[in-house]
């Protein structure tokens, strides 16, 4: 059973690309710390607790998938679901959605307070992108 449940936390797309993206986020967090010449530890300690309780959080939600067969494509817009035509989105899939896009701004804003002229560009992307996720039709 447990050999299972390793073989599904391998399989899982959503949990490979958390890891990635918040081994991102933590990378340009630190080079923004070295850049502004501001270490905190307390700062990167909290960063590190919140990062690690979403990834235990996405790997729990992978287990009660296994234990409560859950859809939850209603959830998604239907714009999203255009580009991915899926018919069934467990807990664990939805929660990871809202993690990655949650990484992937955090990693976007590092990104931006690291650079100069890519970083303006960066920034009016990150906007649009903002801005877009708020026009979403459910």
């Amino acid at each position: 059973m447990l050999k299972d449940f390793i073989d599904l936390l391998k399989n899982s797309k959503g949990i490979k690309v958390l890891i990635i993206l918040t081994a991102l986020d933590v990378f340009f967090g630190i080079l923004r710390a070295i850049k502004d010449k501001d270490t905190n530890s307390t700062f990167g300690i909290n960063g590190l607790i919140r990062k690690t309780g979403m990834l235990i959080s996405a790997i729990v939600l992978l287990l009660l998938d296994v234990v409560i067969d859950l859809n939850f494509i209603g959830f998604i817009p239907k714009d999203i679901l255009a580009y991915s035509p899926v018919e069934f989105v467990g807990i664990s899939t939805f929660f990871a959605i809202l993690f990655i896009l949650f990484e992937s701004l955090s990693v976007l804003k590092n990104m931006f307070f690291n650079s100069s002229k890519s970083g303006q560009l960066l920034n009016y992307k990150t906007i649009e992108f903002n801005e877009t996720l708020i026009n979403i039709t459910f």
